[in-house]
């Protein structure tokens, strides 16, 4: 196995659990409840929404939703999980198309 594809693997194994604990922090944070704004959570769903772009970039403009919206957390997971997937499925397609060669 040579470096190059080492390296790729690595990086979908690193964006997996990032990902996964990122998901894992924002579910922590909402059962926190408190009576004042809930940073931890507003970071969590930035970084999240980040990890989601460019899915999620409509929501990140949009002055209609909250960050602390459920609207806002599903669309922001969606859009990182399916950034997630895309990364993988471009892993083996580029995967398959060196070992063609």
């Amino acid at each position: 196995m040579n470096t190059r594809r080492i390296t790729r693997y690595l990086s979908w194994l690193t964006h997996a659990p990032v990902l996964a604990l990122i998901v894992a922090y924002i579910g922590l944070s909402i059962l926190d409840s408190t009576p004042d704004a809930n940073l931890g959570l507003a970071l969590g769903v930035l970084a999240l929404s980040v990890m989601g772009v460019p899915w999620s970039l409509p929501l990140l403009l949009s002055d209609r939703v909250s960050v602390g919206s459920a609207v806002f957390v599903a669309v922001a997971a969606g859009g990182a999980m399916l950034n997630l997937v895309l990364h993988g499925v471009a892993l083996r397609w580029w995967r398959e198309r060196r070992s063609g060669r």
